[in-house]
């Protein structure tokens, strides 16, 4: 009997050490990613805060944007200190918005928010593709996100939500 129980004791011990590193190792899922990153743009003026929950793609475009106004005389403290303020710029509806739905597939996910009605944004005054004899009721604002070691924060899409 005591051998079974040292064996059962062993058995739990050695099965513990393989999940350990696997529960220590639980990334924040996409919610709490774009939570952080929301967190960081009405704290931080510093776009160095937000480079570690952008995901490659946007990394990369973020960089060639800001080599490209280094390239006209800017510099890259400005160039930075630019692309912060308009991702801060996007979030002039923040307080408007309610969070409608997550969907999550493999290494994409997107949250979906609603903003309402008096608080619609002019993203779609000048745009061919919204029908203009449709009325627009809503806007909704898409967050799209990647798993890249890690949710990171892709783009972000703002599209008009119309009447039926």
């Amino acid at each position: 009997m005591k051998k079974r129980v040292n064996s059962l004791s062993i058995l739990v011990l050695v099965t513990s050490l393989f999940w350990l590193p696997a529960c220590l190792s639980q990334q924040p899922g996409p919610q709490e990613v774009y939570r952080q990153y929301r967190m960081i743009l009405s704290s931080s003026n510093n776009f160095d805060a937000i480079s570690n929950l952008l995901s490659s793609r946007t990394l990369k475009a973020s960089h060639h944007y800001i080599e490209k106004l280094k390239s006209r005389g800017i510099s890259e403290a400005e160039a930075k200190s630019n692309l912060f303020r308009g991702r801060k710029r996007a979030f002039k509806y923040e307080r408007s918005r309610k969070q409608t739905g997550i969907h999550q597939s493999g290494d994409k996910a997107v949250i979906t928010f609603e903003v309402e009605d008096e608080e619609l944004p002019d993203h779609f005054k000048n745009k061919p593709s919204v029908d203009s004899v449709v009325t627009i009721e809503k806007t909704i604002q898409e967050v799209h996100l990647v798993n890249e070691k890690g949710w990171k924060l892709d783009h972000t899409v703002i599209k008009p939500g119309k009447s039926k």
